[in-house]
């Protein structure tokens, strides 16, 4: 398992799903001949190959999207996966087929991650809101303060790390951009090492072992756009957890959070 904390930022494009550019870059040791990606040094790998990952934002639990166009038009390598009911989102329902949950016909992720992997597109898979509804979104909250965090813990834990685990090409992103943007709550880096960890922890112990072939997304603060927690506590994450990345991004344009 694999650990890449960062600072979200995505380049507008101007086609479908808000597509956009993505750039990973990872520091700490290989994890192993036996992934798929790994990372190394300063870079990330894909099969052996250090490798610069251009993405896009994909809803594709809405209705199948365009793969064959993010690959061959596009280029694109990496997509991330937009979940919008953590609670009632399908996962593989034997038929493939969409269900209506919550008012909203969701696809079955299984499908999705199937149809990703065919054209060779690794995803993330980017949790956003609990039940789909205002007000439950993850974004700008302190996850531990979420009154459905116990329920979240139990759901990323049973469902989400079982549909990533021996699945390299699924990377697995713990929470959508915790805290304030403007630092209205007043978190502390102490407070993001607190919260991440715990969620790190609810993945590594999960029925059946962690998933250790996967990469895990850590969100930073500040909904994404504070990394100094990185400079504050990163040291300290990664001295507690040897398999940790340092994962910065880079900001473009502005308003738009991925």
């Amino acid at each position: 398992m694999s650990i890449i904390m960062g600072v979200a930022g995505f380049k507008h494009l101007p086609w479908a799903w808000a597509a956009a550019s993505l750039v990973l870059a990872a520091a700490g040791a290989d994890l192993g001949a036996s992934c798929t990606y790994r990372t190394h040094g300063g870079a990330v790998y894909k099969d052996g190959r250090a490798t610069v990952f251009a993405g896009a934002n994909t809803m594709q639990v809405f209705g199948p999207g365009n793969t064959a166009e993010l690959v061959a038009g596009r280029r694109m390598t990496l997509v991330r996966e937009f979940v919008g009911n953590v609670r009632g989102q399908p996962v593989d329902n034997g038929h493939g087929f969409a269900e209506k949950v919550d008012g909203s016909w969701l696809h079955p992720l299984a499908k999705v991650l199937a149809g990703n992997r065919a054209h060779g597109l690794a995803t993330v898979l980017d949790l956003h809101r609990w039940d789909g509804t205002r007000g439950t979104e993850f974004w700008a909250k302190t996850p531990s303060q979420t009154p459905w965090y116990a329920a979240y813990n139990k759901r990323l834990a049973e469902v989400f790390v079982p549909l990533a685990r021996a699945r390299p090409d699924v990377w697995l992103s713990v929470w959508n951009e915790p805290f304030h943007w403007a630092g209205l709550d007043n978190a502390t880096g102490s407070d993001w090492l607190r919260e991440m960890d715990a969620l790190v922890t609810v993945v590594r112990s999960a029925p059946g072992g962690p998933p250790l072939g996967n990469v895990i997304v850590v969100p930073v603060m500040g909904m994404g756009q504070d990394e100094s927690c990185l400079l504050t506590h990163g040291q300290a994450y990664v001295r507690t957890c040897t398999r940790a990345r340092a994962h910065m991004r880079a900001w473009y344009g502005c308003g738009f959070m991925c």
